[in-house]
Order: structure tokens, then C-alpha cells, then sequence
């Protein structure tokens, strides 16, 4: 019996669109794509929860202490060559925390959902996010990839 390995690799965009009464843009820095490894099988589901070294990681640099609304656009499938696996996010897979290495403590949010949250004392703010992958019995092997595309604004408050 020959099994099959896949690598998914789901890369990052980021948007910021801060309103002109701060002082300060909003900065997104992508730190590591979420990474669901090379040992995903045919028929079993593999998971990257938040608070795994392989969830996704960002940081927002803005204005102090003000107030963001985060909105991430998430895939459904992963996409190679014609083949396509399905990726899923639930309601409890981001998190954000003021501290950077703040992951296992983080707050966490539904990415489905945008969620209103403000940035540190220092102007930063981390966000995790995991997933699930859901490989068919029939899956053909490869690197699957697609975009997650993260957006930040201030709300004004």
C-alpha cells in the first residue's frame, strides 16, 4: 500500500485602510503563513489549532491603544493544478493578544466573523489563526495552496 503525502501551504495578503484621523497608518506584517506540514494522508483530516508553532502569525503596528476591526477572507479549498482540498476555520480558530509571545493565552475570536479589539500600549497587535484540512480518500499528492487576505481599519474610536 503506497501512501501519500501532502504539502498545503496557505499563503498570506494583507490590507490595511486607516481613516485619516490618526496620526499613524496601520501596518500588517505576515510573520509566519499557517503550515499544515508534509505528512497530511488521503481520508484524515489534519488540524493547526491557533495555538500551534505552525498557525498562521501577524502583527498590526498602529496608533496606541486604539481601537482595529479585523476581517480576514478565507478560502474554502485549496487549490493544485485542477485538484482542490477543503480547508476549514472554525469559530474558535484566531486569537489575538497585545504580547507577542502571547499565543497561549490569547483571546480568541471567531475568523469567520470580523472582530473589534484594540492595539497594545506599544501600538501592536499578534493575531493566530489555525485550521483544518480535509484531504479525500482520492486526494492526488502535491502542494496545495491559497490566499487568506486579512484586513484592519480603525474604527474611529
Amino acid at each position: 500500500m503506497n501512501a501519500r503525502c501532502f504539502t498545503v501551504f496557505v499563503s498570506v495578503l494583507f490590507f490595511g485602510f486607516p481613516p485619516a484621523i490618526y496620526t499613524q497608518s496601520l501596518t500588517l506584517t505576515g510573520l509566519q503563513n499557517l503550515n499544515f506540514g508534509d505528512t497530511i494522508f488521503p481520508g484524515i483530516n489534519k488540524t493547526v489549532a491557533r495555538t500551534d508553532g505552525n498557525a498562521a502569525k501577524f502583527m498590526i503596528s498602529g496608533d496606541i491603544n486604539k481601537e482595529v476591526r479585523i476581517t480576514f477572507s478565507l478560502p474554502t479549498v485549496l487549490e493544485l493544478t485542477g485538484n482542490t482540498m477543503s480547508i476549514h476555520f472554525s469559530s474558535t480558530d484566531a486569537a489575538y493578544n497585545t504580547l507577542e509571545f502571547g499565543q497561549s493565552t490569547a483571546t480568541a475570536f471567531d475568523p469567520n466573523n470580523a472582530v473589534i479589539t484594540r492595539l497594545g500600549l506599544d501600538g501592536k497587535l499578534y493575531i493566530w489563526l489555525g485550521g483544518t484540512v480535509a484531504p479525500t480518500h482520492t486526494q492526488p499528492a502535491g502542494t496545495y495552496a491559497n490566499d487568506i487576505v486579512l484586513e484592519v481599519q480603525y474604527t474611529g474610536n
